[in-house]
């Protein structure tokens, strides 16, 4: 179980409720999102974060030369902060910034680049192949996500495995499997966040390295063995039931 709340529906508290309880067991992908879903109280729980295909995300180097870029792949969605970093960009210099992915908040995000003079260094790419993301981390000096919530943060993962440094707010689940350079939800925040990524070598090669590193812990392979042993412990849960009932 990953983010859900952002997706409210009618009711969907009291669903939620329902299928947590009624399940065997709920696998979470962080504490974080494994302490919301206890309030529904339910049988067991266990957490299994995401995994990465390290196989598809692969390292580069460090790019040199202007105008530097920050990427992020992201939902056009309030929950991400994308209006964050906007803000911050006419306090940094010959930084552009690219978002990869598709929401209802484009036309909004648009309006807020041309007001503050900075559309021409904004660069809204829209839906690009998972397989292709790769190629686009490799584009980028950073990546950048002021999440206000997040349940785990898989592209975080994904920039970590290409090697590049990481600008975070370090909200819910992010902290628990990240390495990055932390900011916070104001404009000044994430502008010194910036320059000090993209402005240092030092720092940026460090988090590029650190992070690498700590991607490697959560190789796709491994994180679906232990998912598989999961679920096969609630087949031979159910086996198990099914011979006590029939006696």
């Amino acid at each position: 179980m990953g983010d859900y709340t952002e997706h409210a529906i009618p009711f969907s508290d009291i669903l939620m409720g329902f299928i947590v309880r009624s399940a065997r067991k709920a696998v979470c992908v962080s504490n974080y999102v494994a302490k919301r879903v206890s309030i529904f109280r339910p049988r067991a729980c266990v957490i299994v974060p995401n995994g990465v295909d390290l196989h598809k995300f692969t390292p580069t180097k460090q790019k040199d030369g202007k105008p530097r870029v920050l990427l992020s792949v992201s939902r056009l969605t309030p929950k991400n902060g994308l209006d964050l970093v906007i803000q911050a960009l006419p306090l940094v210099r010959d930084i552009d910034f690219w978002v990869v992915g598709e929401g209802d908040q484009r036309g909004a995000l648009e309006g807020l680049a041309k007001k503050l003079g900075v559309a021409e260094r904004v660069r809204f790419l829209g839906y690009v192949p998972h397989d292709r993301l790769n190629e686009y981390l490799h584009k980028a000096h950073a990546f950048i996500r002021v999440s206000r919530d997040e349940g785990f943060g898989i592209a975080y993962l994904e920039a970590m495995a290409a090697g590049i440094p990481i600008i975070s707010t370090g909200v819910g689940g992010i902290a628990e499997f990240a390495v990055y350079e932390k900011c916070a939800f104001e404009p000044e925040s994430i502008a010194n966040a910036i320059q000090q990524v993209v402005g240092n070598t030092t720092v940026s090669e460090r988090l590029a390295r650190e992070g690498l590193q700590k991607a490697k812990e959560f190789a796709q392979e491994e994180i679906c063995k232990k998912i598989e042993a999961e679920l096969l412990e609630v087949r031979d849960w159910g086996k198990e039931r099914q011979i006590l009932l029939s006696h």
